[in-house]
C-alpha cells in the first residue's frame, strides 16, 4: 500500500537490462498473464519473434527493480498524457506506445503493483500533481529477490537522448516542452561528445567517501512557491550520464552539461567525492560570466571581483558584503530588470536583504565596474551559459581524447588530485579558443585556499597541498569493493 505519494521518483522510460535474470523475471511475469493480458502485452506489432516482444513490460520491470533497490516505500510517477508515449519520438528511445500504460494496468490486477490515482493539492513538488502513483507489492518484490544485481549493472539510460532542444514557459519557467529537431552536423556532433564522455564513465567509480548510505537529501525550493520540498538525491555509479540541455528553442541558448549526481551535491560536501578510489580536488573559473561580459567589452577583470573595497550600508557586515554582492550580480546578469533580480536574490539567499540596500550595492558594483552597466538587468544569463558550456565541452573532449575521469559543475571541474595540472591546461586552452583569452581560475576545496596563477599552471611539477578529507566510510569502501568485483 502507498503511504506517501509524495515520496516519488519519475517513471524512467529508459530502463533496460539483457541480463538473463531480468529475462527470466520478464518471462515468468508474462507467463501468469491471462491469455487476453498477454495479446495486449505482445499488442499488434509485427515484429513478433523478436528478442523485444515484452518490451514494455521489460521496461516497467526494470524501473520498478530500481524504485524497489532504491527504497522499498519509494513510488513512482506515471504521466498517461499521449505526448509522454508518443513512438518515434528522439525523446521516447525505446518506442514505448501509450498501451505501456496498459501493461501498468495489468500488474496492478495481477497484484504485482500498488496505484495511488491522481493527488492535486501538493503545491511546489517536483513531480506532476496529476500523475498516478504505483509501487511494487510483496508479491513483485519476492520475485526482484531473486534478481539480484546492482543498480549499477542495468542500463538506465538505454537509447536515451543526450541533446536535448527546450522551450519555457513564458509564465512558469519549470515548465517546458522538449522540442522536435532535425539533425544537423551540429547535433550530431555535440551528441558524438556527449556519447563519448558517458561511455568514458561507465569505466570510472564516483562516490562520497564520506556518505554511509549512496544518497543525501536536500531542501529545495519550488520557483513560484514560498515552501520547501525534500528531493532525494541518488549517489551511485549508476546516475553519471549526461546530456546537454538548449533553451528557448535555440542552440545558441543554455546548453550546458547536466545530469551527473556530483552537479546536485552542497558544493560543502564535494570535496569529499572519490574517483576510482582516489581524492579529487575542483578547479573553477574565477567570476566567469562577468569576465565574459568584461572581455566582451574589451575589459579585464582582475582580483577579487565582488570585493567593492568599502562598506556600503551598515546592516550588513564586511564579510556578509563580498557575498551578497556575489550572489546579487549573478541574478543581475540574469534578470530583466532590478525588480525581478532583487526578487530572485530574495528567494535564493539565506538572508534576505531590503531593496534599498540591494540597489546601493549594486550601484557601488557598477561604479566599480562601469563597463558592465549595460549588460546588467539585460537577461544575459542564458547566452552567457552557452558559452561557458562551449568551455565546459572543449575541456571535457580533451578528457575523454585522454580516458581521464573529469566531472564537471557548469564553470568548475573535478578531478584525481593527480590530474590537476592537466585541467590547469586544458581550461586555458579552453578559454583561447572559444573566447580567444585565458581567464583566470582557482581552487575551490576548501582548506586549500590557494589560487592556481599562470606562473604555477605553466610549473609541470605542481605541488598540490593537502586538504582536510573526511574519513572513508566502511560503507564506501563496501560500495567501491563491489563495484570493482563487478
Amino acid at each position: 500500500m502507498i503511504t506517501d505519494v509524495w515520496h516519488s521518483r519519475l517513471f524512467n522510460v529508459h530502463a533496460w537490462s539483457e541480463h538473463k535474470a531480468v529475462m527470466s523475471l520478464t518471462e515468468q511475469v508474462f507467463q501468469s498473464f491471462t491469455d487476453e493480458q498477454k495479446a495486449t502485452v505482445i499488442g499488434k506489432s509485427n515484429n513478433k519473434g523478436k528478442t523485444d516482444l515484452y518490451r514494455a513490460l521489460r521496461v516497467i520491470l526494470v524501473d520498478q527493480y530500481v524504485s524497489w533497490r532504491t527504497d522499498p516505500t519509494l513510488c513512482t510517477a506515471i504521466q498517461r498524457g499521449r505526448n509522454t508515449w508518443i513512438v518515434g519520438s528522439r525523446y521516447n528511445g525505446m518506442n514505448l506506445p501509450h498501451r505501456t500504460l496498459d501493461v501498468i494496468d495489468i500488474l496492478i490486477e495481477q497484484g504485482l503493483l500498488h496505484k495511488a490515482n491522481h493527488s492535486y493539492n501538493r503545491t511546489g513538488s517536483p513531480i506532476g500533481n496529476r500523475s498516478t502513483r504505483i509501487q511494487p507489492t510483496d508479491k513483485l518484490a519476492g520475485m526482484f529477490e531473486h534478481v539480484g544485481l546492482e543498480l549499477h549493472q542495468l542500463q538506465l539510460h538505454e537509447k536515451q537522448e543526450t541533446i536535448i532542444l527546450r522551450m519555457n514557459d513564458e509564465d512558469n519557467d519549470d515548465k517546458a516542452i522538449d522540442l522536435k529537431y532535425d539533425d544537423n552536423a551540429l547535433t550530431r556532433r555535440m551528441r558524438k561528445e556527449v556519447q563519448a564522455y558517458n561511455a568514458m564513465m561507465l569505466n570510472h567509480y564516483v562516490d562520497v567517501a564520506s556518505l554511509t548510505e549512496p544518497c543525501i537529501y536536500r531542501e529545495v525550493k519550488k520557483r513560484g512557491s514560498t515552501g520547501k520540498v525534500t528531493q532525494r538525491v541518488a549517489v551511485d555509479a549508476s546516475h553519471k550520464f549526461c546530456r546537454r540541455v538548449f533553451n528557448r528553442n535555440s542552440w545558441k541558448m543554455n546548453g550546458r552539461w547536466n545530469g551527473g549526481f556530483w552537479m546536485q551535491l552542497p558544493k560543502e560536501m564535494r570535496p569529499d567525492i572519490y574517483i576510482d578510489d582516489v581524492s579529487t580536488e575542483e578547479v573553477d573559473y574565477s567570476g566567469l560570466h562577468p569576465s565574459i561580459l568584461a572581455w566582451e567589452q574589451g575589459q579585464r577583470l582582475t582580483g577579487d571581483r565582488y570585493d567593492l573595497g568599502k562598506l556600503i550600508d551598515n546592516s550588513i557586515t564586511l564579510e556578509e558584503q563580498r557575498k551578497v554582492v556575489k550572489l546579487l550580480v549573478l541574478v543581475a546578469i540574469n534578470a530583466k530588470d532590478r525588480v525581478e533580480a532583487f526578487g530572485a536574490y530574495n528567494q535564493n539567499a539565506t538572508k534576505p536583504c531590503k531593496h534599498n540596500v540591494l540597489n546601493a550595492l549594486i550601484d557601488a558594483f557598477i561604479e566599480k565596474y562601469p563597463f558592465l552597466e549595460a549588460s546588467l538587468f539585460a537577461d544575459q544569463g542564458i547566452r552567457l551559459m552557452n558559452i561557458d558550456s562551449q568551455i565546459a565541452t572543449e575541456v571535457i573532449n580533451t578528457f575523454v581524447a585522454k580516458d581521464i575521469p573529469i566531472l564537471p559543475v557548469h564553470d568548475s571541474f573535478i578531478v584525481k588530485r593527480k590530474n590537476v595540472f592537466d585541467l590547469q591546461t586544458a581550461m586555458s586552452a579552453a578559454t583561447i579558443k572559444v573566447l580567444g583569452v585565458d581567464l583566470e581560475y582557482e581552487s575551490r576545496h576548501e582548506g586549500m585556499m590557494r589560487k592556481v596563477t599562470k606562473q604555477a599552471m605553466n610549473t609541470s611539477d605542481l605541488v598540490v597541498m593537502p586538504f582536510n578529507l573526511s574519513d572513508k566510510t566502511q560503507e564506501y569502501k563496501d560500495r567501491y569493493n563491489l563495484w570493482k568485483e563487478q
